[in-house]
């Protein structure tokens, strides 16, 4: 996909976007310690898709906006679900969801897209 991008057949990049959900509803579904600590998503998960959008886009993040939040419901302690924005180095946007609560359509490890 990266030499797609790069190659300009298709013109230049205006946006790229990441989006992660996963069923990890159920405590230790996602392993015990993630449901235990702050920023589980963020720190765990949400650096992954972040790298992979610098890499497509071609440039470091420039600035990021965002937040993070833990549902009432959630068996997670800290945070799980996530929604950033990001001005890229060339201009390039980006914008990455993430949730380790998703009931509804999954695109988890090795799904994302």
């Amino acid at each position: 996909m990266r030499e797609v991008l790069r190659s300009g057949r298709l013109g230049r990049i205006n946006y790229l976007m990441g989006r992660f959900a996963a069923d990890y509803r159920k405590y230790g579904a996602w392993g015990a310690f993630r449901h235990e600590i702050p920023h589980s998503l963020l720190v765990e998960g949400a650096v992954h898709p972040f790298d992979m959008l610098r890499n497509l886009s071609g440039a470091d993040c420039k600035t990021i906006a965002g937040w993070e939040w833990n549902p009432a419901w959630s068996s997670f302690k800290g945070e799980c679900n996530n929604l950033y924005v990001m001005t890229m180095g060339d201009g390039v946007r980006a914008c990455y969801e993430g949730s380790g609560t998703g009931a509804g359509v999954q695109n988890a490890w090795h799904r994302e897209y």
